[in-house]
């Protein structure tokens, strides 16, 4: 066996309660680490480009359109976004992950809000979070109607 500082012979349980010692604090700190992200959720940068989601009439067409909620989930940077048409007639793109654990979020037409199925999390027409724990707004991305064909930028 090995020696401690004092030229002693390490003993076995005191081995097993150095080995254990150092389990339980691991345990703790990712316990710790765990309960920390849920109240302060990392912030995500969204990637700066341009998407074509093709021509207006072709939305509608698209495999990933949902008719039952009247919108679009598209990647955007690697992530998702959601594409709907507003009461208007306008189209509205944001960000399609709920700021609190980033689940995808679903428009809601008859309510006119975006819902988060995960904990209940919800946003205005405008991205704003009304309800549950979504600690910030969505992000809005512009959408920009060039020759009947829809771009979806960052909004500056």
């Amino acid at each position: 066996m090995g020696e401690n500082q004092e030229g002693k012979p390490i003993r076995r349980r005191s081995a097993l309660n150095i080995i254990l010692g150092f389990g339980i604090f691991a345990w703790l700190a990712g316990l710790f680490n765990i309960v920390l992200r849920f109240f302060i959720p990392p912030q995500r940068k969204i990637a700066e480009k341009t998407v074509s989601l093709g021509k207006k009439d072709s939305i509608s067409k698209n495999k990933n359109y949902n008719a039952k909620n009247q919108s679009l989930i598209f990647p955007y940077g690697g992530r998702p976004a959601i594409l709907i048409k507003d009461s208007e007639g306008k189209y509205r793109a944001f960000t399609a992950e709920c700021t609190h654990l980033q689940c995808i979020v679903e428009y809601q037409p008859s309510k006119k809000v975006f819902f988060c199925n995960c904990h209940g999390g919800a946003y205005d027409i405008n991205g704003k979070n009304i309800s549950g724990p979504p600690p910030t707004p969505l992000t809005e991305l512009s959408v920009v109607e060039k020759n009947d064909e829809l771009f979806i930028t960052r909004k500056v």
